[in-house]
C-alpha cells in the first residue's frame, strides 16, 4: 500500500495501481473498495473532514466517500488538473496539490477554485498545515501561503535542493524532504510570510518600514511593501555592512508583509 488511512472503525490502504482497500477487522482481512473510482487506480494521498473521506489520485482526480470507504462518488467539478497528487485540510477547507497547482474547495469537493496566484513552479507534491498556514513542495522549492492560496511566497533559505517532495510539521519545526538531498528543517516562524490584508487596495510602492518594537530583544517585526509581484530579498546586516541573517528570499505577489527576525545569539 502506498498510504493508510484510520477512519472511526475504518482501515483503508491506497495503493499503487489497484486502488482503495477496505479493513473492518484492524488488519487482519481485506477487500477492494473501488466502487465508483476512476478506472485510474494509482492513489496518492486521503484527507477528512468530518464524515467525509476524500482519496486523491493520479489522473484520477479527488473522490469522496461518506459511508467509511464502502463506495466512492467523484468531487472533481471545478479540477481543471486531476492529476492529484496531494490533499491537505484546514479547517473544513480541502486543498489539492495538483501537477497544475493547488485547488481550494469549501463545498467538500462539490467545486473547486483555481489557488495558486504566486506559486512558480504547477507541481505540488505534498501540502501541510499548521494552523491558518499552508506549505507546498514544489519543484522549485517550499512555498507558503497565509490566506487560504490566494497568494503564496518562497521561503527556501538554506535549501539547497529545491525539488521537494514531501512535508511535516514537528513541534516548532517543518521538515522538507528533497529529491538527493536528504531532509531539510526550519523553525516555523522562519517560515510564514505573516502577509497583512491591505482592504482591498492594491500597493504601487516598494516601502520597508520601521522595525517593531526598537530597541528589541531578542526579536522585533519587521514590515514591508510590495509594488508587484516580483523577487524580493530583506536581509540584516550588521554596523560593518556584514550579512548576519535572511529573513526574505524569494518571489513575492504584491502586498504588505511582516516577519519576525529573532537576534538571539548575535551581538548586540
Amino acid at each position: 500500500a502506498a498510504l493508510l488511512l484510520v477512519s472511526t472503525n475504518n482501515l483503508l490502504a491506497g495503493t499503487n495501481g489497484s486502488g482503495v482497500y477496505r479493513s473492518t477487522n484492524n488488519g487482519t482481512s481485506w477487500t477492494s473498495s473501488n466502487t465508483g473510482l476512476p478506472t485510474t487506480r494509482n492513489m496518492t494521498s486521503f484527507a477528512v473532514i468530518g464524515t467525509n473521506i476524500f482519496v486523491g489520485a493520479q489522473a484520477g482526480g479527488v473522490n469522496r466517500s461518506t459511508n467509511g470507504g464502502a463506495n466512492w462518488t467523484n468531487a472533481s467539478t471545478g479540477l481543471i488538473n486531476n492529476n492529484v497528487l496531494s490533499l491537505a485540510v484546514m479547517g473544513t477547507t480541502l486543498f489539492a496539490g495538483t501537477s497544475g497547482g493547488v485547488y481550494r474547495s469549501t463545498n467538500n469537493g462539490a467545486g473547486w477554485t483555481l489557488a495558486s496566484n504566486g506559486l512558480t513552479s504547477p507541481n505540488v507534491y505534498a501540502l501541510t498545515v499548521n494552523g491558518t498556514n499552508l506549505w507546498a513542495a514544489t519543484d522549485d522549492g517550499v512555498f507558503n501561503t497565509y490566506n487560504s492560496g490566494n497568494s503564496w511566497g518562497t521561503v527556501n533559505t538554506g535549501l539547497t535542493t529545491p525539488r521537494i517532495f514531501s512535508l511535516a510539521v514537528a513541534g516548532t519545526n517543518l521538515l522538507a524532504g528533497s529529491q538527493g538531498g536528504g531532509v531539510w528543517r526550519r523553525p516555523l516562524n522562519e517560515v510564514i510570510l505573516d502577509v497583512e490584508e491591505n482592504g482591498g487596495s492594491v500597493p504601487t510602492n516598494f516601502v520597508l518600514e520601521q522595525n517593531y518594537p526598537n530597541p528589541f530583544n531578542p526579536t522585533t517585526k519587521l514590515s514591508f511593501v510590495i509594488g508587484h509581484s516580483s523577487f524580493a530579498s530583506l536581509k540584516v546586516c550588521d554596523v560593518l555592512g556584514r550579512e548576519v541573517a535572511t529573513i526574505v528570499e524569494g518571489f513575492l505577489s504584491a502586498g504588505r508583509y511582516t516577519r519576525t527576525f529573532d537576534a538571539n545569539g548575535l551581538a548586540s
